[in-house]
């Protein structure tokens, strides 16, 4: 499944309605600086262990 870039925020979250997440909780996550940090961890950790490309589509990850 591939993407041309980023995920709208409706499609976010009609994928996490879905999946039963809870949406009240799931916007201020989505601002949260502590989860932007734990996805930058991760998605550096990716790469180090060659898991993840080394290019990327959104400006959010860098």
């Amino acid at each position: 499944m591939g993407l041309g870039g980023a995920p709208s925020e409706n499609a976010v979250f009609r994928v996490a309605s879905r999946l039963g997440l809870d949406l009240e909780r799931l916007r201020p996550d989505m601002q949260s600086r502590a989860i932007e940090d734990l996805i930058q961890t991760n998605y550096r950790l990716a790469q180090d262990i060659g898991f993840a490309e080394h290019r990327h589509s959104s400006s959010a990850i860098s």
